[in-house]
C-alpha cells in the first residue's frame, strides 16, 4: 500500500515526531519517498528488542544522553565521559539491553533524521549530513549507502522522479 506523501506537504499525522531507531541490516533498498514513509511507518515492528528484560540504569542513561545529542559532532568515549563511567562499559550495557552498540544506535538516528532532512525539508544531501551531526560527507554518504542501498544524492533523484509521477 502506497502513501501519499509530498516533500512540500508536512509529515503524515501518525508519523513519529522524535527520532526512531532501526536495524540498518533490516533496511530493504528504498528507492522513493514513498517508501521510505511506507518502511518507516511500521517501524515499531523493527526497532531492536530488548536483550535483557530487566532496566540497566546505565544503557537507559546511555539512551537518553544520545537521543539528546546525537545531531552534534560528539564522540560516544564523551558520552561514556559525561555519564561517568567507561566506553567499554557503557557499550557493554548498551548492546546488552538493546542489541546494538551506541554507535550503532547513533548512526540510525542519524540517517532517520537525514532522511527528514532530505525529503520533507528538502535540503541538500551535504546540508542534511551536517544537521545530523556529521563531520565529514564522506562518513554520512558510507552510512546512508549501508543503510538506504542508495547514496544521498541518488536518493533524492529517485523521490524527485518518484513526486513527478505522483
Amino acid at each position: 500500500e502506497r502513501v501519499n506523501f509530498s516533500v512540500a506537504g508536512d509529515w503524515p499525522e501518525d508519523f513519529p515526531r522524535v527520532p526512531c531507531a532501526f536495524s540498518c541490516d533490516a533496511v530493504p533498498k528504498l528507492q522513493t519517498a514513498l517508501e521510505v514513509i511506507s518502511w518507516l511507518r511500521f517501524r515499531k515492528t523493527l526497532l531492536p528488542l530488548c536483550l535483557e528484560q530487566e532496566d540497566n540504569p546505565l544503557a537507559e542513561r546511555t539512551k537518553r544522553a544520545i537521543d539528546r545529542s546525537f545531531f552534534e559532532d560528539t564522540k560516544i568515549s564523551a558520552v561514556a565521559r559525561g555519564l561517568r563511567t567507561s566506553r567499554e562499559g557503557m557499550t557493554r550495557c548498551f548492546s546488552q539491553r538493546y542489541g546494538i552498540s551506541p554507535v550503532q544506535y547513533r548512526n540510525q538516528l542519524r540517517i532517520t533524521e537525514s532522511l527528514k532532512n532530505l525529503m520533507v525539508e528538502g535540503r541538500w544531501p551535504k546540508d542534511a549530513a551536517m544537521a545530523c551531526g556529521y563531520d565529514e560527507y564522506s562518513t554520512f554518504r558510507k552510512q546512508f549507502i549501508k543503510s538506504m542501498g542508495l547514496s544521498p544524492v541518488e536518493f533524492r533523484i529517485v523521490e524527485s522522479r518518484a513526486e513527478i509521477n505522483l
